[in-house]
């Protein structure tokens, strides 16, 4: 690979570690006990989620290009 390469790469995972992080956070941040509502809309919620799934995607799949 050449260090144009490695450093977008780089880029792209710190950003993936980023927004992964945030989200998880924002989730973590607005949990409420059970039977009380939710503040963020059940559209929001899987909004989130479907975020986390492309994320954790892309991580493995640089894992995988990586051999690691």
């Amino acid at each position: 690979m050449s260090k144009d390469t490695d450093n977008n790469q780089d880029f792209e995972i710190r950003l993936l570690n980023a927004v992964r992080k945030t989200l998880i956070s924002g989730a973590k941040d607005t949990m409420t006990k059970p039977g009380l509502r939710h503040p963020l809309t059940q559209g929001t919620q899987k909004m989130i989620t479907d975020c986390l799934d492309i994320v954790v995607s892309r991580q493995t799949a640089i894992e995988k290009e990586a051999g690691t």
